[in-house]
């Protein structure tokens, strides 16, 4: 009797029971979700009970049996190839399926094949078993555009498009084949010995691709461009030019913000050159990370207001900003504002030309000659 691909077949012992065939099943029931493992069969001189395709493959295809039959031979299962199904081969390749169905789940590989199973798991015993076997690590195209999804992420600040996922698959496909990760499995002192060999690094590999597309390089550009804008902006905000007081550092510091230091840290630098000679109050602010235009800014609006000027026209090194705080105290806004009148620009003002008139108005008043 011959039962194959039944998708519910009934027991072994049931089917037997239920058949003229005499003795006993050579082969017991065994299960595994999923990956082709899942049916039962059982081999009598008159009749066979098949549930698993690859089970009746290796039965009735003598290619099929000695193929298996030499996998089994070399990984220690059986001594030597046969060229059809036998009892041996069948309790072979049993002990085999079973042992594949615990490792699977003990590893938590549900794709395991038997093919690798048998490779990864020599038993010592019998024609090559003693030989190293080995796997050999590819990356599957889901592994691979996962890989460059998120390299063009971290690199490129976007996702590759289709068009790139399908031609860097391939690329590092290549590449993997031609010096891939290899993990060998031989018997030292009758025990397994596994050895991984790494291959390429697949994430530097990808990283070194997208590095070199145009669009990385103007990326980069770019953004040491915004670098040095930031430190430019720091520096005046300090009294300071970047490009003449720090020209011979300025590359270096892009460089090394590139690298992963932190910018502030490079900030705190152009502001530890600021605080040189300042009141220590000053000094204290600029070492906890405040620009001198935060610490004069009031004295500033007030001295634009007064004498008549822009404030961004007001350098943060204009000696009557500077003196607002000196190194005992600092003027109060009210005492500053005072003080401006005998800055040279003031003069020059609307506000002292029509102080300058009222002046002249009242001495024309006292002398009568105002009514």
């Amino acid at each position: 009797m011959t039962v194959t691909g039944t998708q519910n077949p009934p027991p072994v012992t049931e089917i037997w029971k239920n058949s003229s065939i005499s003795g006993e099943p050579i082969i017991s029931s065994f299960t595994r979700g999923g990956a082709g493992y899942e049916g039962v069969f059982s081999n009598a001189p008159t009749g066979v009970v098949i549930a698993d395709p690859a089970l009746v493959a290796l039965i009735e295809n003598p290619a099929e049996a000695k193929r298996i039959s030499k996998l089994l031979r070399d990984a220690g299962y059986v001594k030597s190839i046969s060229n059809k199904y036998n009892k041996k081969l069948g309790d072979a390749y049993q002990r085999a399926i079973l042992e594949l169905i615990e490792e699977a789940d003990r590893t938590g590989r549900p794709e395991l094949t038997f093919e690798q199973f048998i490779a990864e798991n020599p038993r010592g015993a019998g024609g090559k078993a003693n030989l190293p076997s080995e796997y050999i690590g590819i990356s599957s195209a889901t592994q691979a555009q996962n890989l460059i999804t998120d390299v063009w992420k971290r690199e490129l600040n976007r996702e590759p498009t289709a068009e790139e996922l399908t031609k860097f698959t391939t690329r590092l496909q290549k590449a993997q084949k031609k010096n891939p990760t290899r993990q060998t499995y031989e018997i030292v002192n009758g025990k397994r010995v596994q050895t991984t060999i790494q291959g390429i690094d697949e994430g530097q590999f990808l990283t070194n691709v997208a590095r070199k597309l145009p669009e990385f390089s103007e990326k980069k550009q770019a953004a040491a461009n915004l670098t040095r804008q930031e430190l430019a902006r720091v520096a005046a905000a300090n009294g300071l030019d970047l490009n003449r007081d720090f020209g011979a550092s300025v590359d270096g510091w892009v460089k090394q913000i590139e690298g992963g230091t932190n910018i502030e840290t490079i900030k705190n630098t152009i502001r530890q050159t600021a605080r040189l000679g300042m009141p220590d109050r000053v000094a204290a602010l600029l070492d906890q990370g405040v620009d001198l235009d935060t610490v004069y800014a009031p004295y500033k609006r007030i001295m634009a207001s007064v004498l008549e000027v822009n404030p961004d026209s007001i350098s943060l090194n204009d000696p009557t900003l500077r003196g607002a705080i000196g190194q005992d105290k600092e003027m109060t806004l009210y005492d500053f504002q005072r003080s401006l009148r005998k800055d040279p620009r003031w003069q020059y003002t609307n506000n002292a030309r029509e102080e300058v008139s009222d002046a002249a108005l009242r001495v024309l008043k006292d002398f009568g000659f105002q009514g």
